[in-house]
C-alpha cells in the first residue's frame, strides 16, 4: 500500500530542509507543525524517514551520486534531490516496502513537482539505486523507463 500523501509531506520538509541548507530535525517540526495529518500512523512514517533521511544522508547522497552519471547532488535541483533522497532512504533501509511503489512513488513525485526532466531523471537514478541495494529487477516491474 502506498503512502502518497505522507510522501508529499516528507518531499515538503527535504525540500525545505535543502533550500535552507539545514538538516536539522527541528525544520521538519517547523514544516510540519500545521500540515501533520492527525493519525499517529502517518506521523510516524513521515518523521522516520525524516529522521532517517537525516541520520544516513552521507550514506543516501553517495547512493545518489554514483547512480547519476556525471551529475553531483550539488547541481541536482533542490525537489528532484528531496525526491531522490526519500526514495533511496526507503531502498535502503524500509525492505519491508516493495521496490515497485517506492520507484513509482517517487516518479509521480517527480511528475508534479519537478521540472520537466525530473521525472525520467528520477526513473533512471533510482533504478540503478535499486538494483545495486536490493538486486536485479527487470523493467517490466515498475513500468517506468528511462529516457
Amino acid at each position: 500500500m502506498g503512502r502518497k500523501r505522507e510522501r508529499v509531506l516528507v518531499l515538503q520538509v527535504l525540500y525545505a530542509m535543502e533550500i535552507r541548507r539545514d538538516y536539522r530535525l527541528a525544520v521538519a517540526e517547523e514544516v510540519l507543525r500545521k500540515r501533520a495529518p492527525e493519525d499517529e500512523v502517518s506521523r510516524d512514517f513521515i518523521f522516520q524517514v525524516v529522521q532517517g533521511v537525516i541520520a544516513q544522508r552521507e550514506e543516501i547522497d553517495r547512493r545518489i551520486e554514483e547512480s547519476s552519471e556525471h551529475w553531483r547532488l550539488s547541481r541536482i535541483a533542490a525537489v528532484d534531490g528531496a525526491v531522490l533522497r526519500m526514495a533511496v532512504y526507503e531502498l535502503l533501509f524500509s525492505p519491508d516496502i516493495p521496490v515497485q511503489i517506492i520507484l513509482n512513488e517517487a516518479v509521480e513525485l517527480a511528475k508534479v513537482y519537478g521540472g520537466e526532466e525530473s521525472a525520467s531523471f528520477a526513473n533512471g537514478v533510482l533504478d540503478q539505486v535499486a538494483a545495486k541495494v536490493r538486486g536485479n529487477r527487470g523493467e517490466g516491474e515498475t513500468g517506468q523507463h528511462s529516457g
